[in-house]
This record gives structure tokens, C-alpha cells and sequence, in this order.
């Protein structure tokens, strides 16, 4: 898998680990919470370590929404999206966890 941090790409090894709140790849114990889940225009991203890159991708994989360099919370407006099932990628330090996301 291509992995992108800081505009440099590498090669990047993945240990998938499925939870119930999705697929995760973080190596240590990071906590990711988005709230509310499910929203209706908008989402917080809180993580407990300073996050480079949020994603928000559609079920095809496609991104609708980038936002970098973030801290360990960050707001997302989501009003120009059509109700439905995202992806919401986290890119920290650590690794890349990925949460579902669903807009009501």
C-alpha cells in the first residue's frame, strides 16, 4: 500500500486488526473517536496523539475531504456530502486506523 505522510510517499506494511468500530492499524493502543456517529452536518475527530491527515472517503474508496496537519481534535463540516456510509481515515505517528462514519 502507498502511504502519504507530509507529501512524501513510501511503501508502507499494514497489520489489519477488525474491530467493531472498523479496520485498524495503529501499532499501540491509540484511541480514535468521532462524535456524534452517526451526524447530520457535522463530525469531531478526537485522538489521543497529534494526527497528520484525516480522510473522509466514500465506500468506493474515493476521498471527498482532506485535512492535514491537524492536533489531536479537529472539526469537520460536512454539509456538502450526501447522506450515507464514509470512511474516515486517521493518519498519525503511529500508524493509520480507519472508523466508519455515517451521515444521517
Amino acid at each position: 500500500m502507498m502511504h502519504t505522510i507530509h507529501g512524501c510517499d513510501s511503501l508502507v506494511r499494514l497489520n489489519l486488526r477488525f474491530t467493531s468500530e472498523g479496520i485498524d492499524a495503529l501499532s499501540g493502543n491509540q484511541q480514535i473517536t468521532l462524535m456524534p456517529n452517526p451526524t447530520t452536518s457535522h463530525v469531531t475527530v478526537v485522538c489521543d496523539e497529534l494526527v497528520h491527515c484525516i480522510e473522509v472517503m466514500d465506500l468506493q474508496g474515493r476521498s471527498v475531504m482532506k485535512v492535514q496537519d491537524v492536533t489531536d481534535r479537529a472539526s469537520l463540516s460536512l454539509g456538502n456530502l450526501s447522506r450515507g456510509t464514509y470512511l474516515v481515515k486517521v493518519v498519525t505517528q503511529s500508524g493509520v486506523a480507519m472508523r466508519k462514519l455515517i451521515l444521517e
